[in-house]
């Protein structure tokens, strides 16, 4: 029971965060004027797909993520040893 609570008022806040951040990639909303959206659907998908920079930026994305996971990872087993 005392773990049930915060399990479930975290698992809310995230599903809140999840189902916010879906509708927001399907809007044109400004962080200038967030009160301001029109739905554009998979629009800014498309867009970013058809980026002539795309497969760069994909790759710099990538090789960052890796980058930045080995090394937690090997901070965290270094710490752990």
């Amino acid at each position: 029971m005392f773990v049930a609570l915060p399990v479930i008022y975290v698992a809310v806040v995230q599903l809140f965060s999840v189902v916010q951040g879906a509708w927001l990639s399907l809007t044109n909303t400004s962080l200038l004027s967030p009160t301001t959206n029109e739905f554009v659907g998979l629009r800014n998908f498309g867009d970013i797909v058809g980026a002539s920079n795309f497969p760069q930026v994909l790759i710099a994305t990538l090789v960052c993520t890796a980058g930045t996971m080995g090394g937690a990872r090997a901070l965290g087993l270094r710490r752990a040893w």
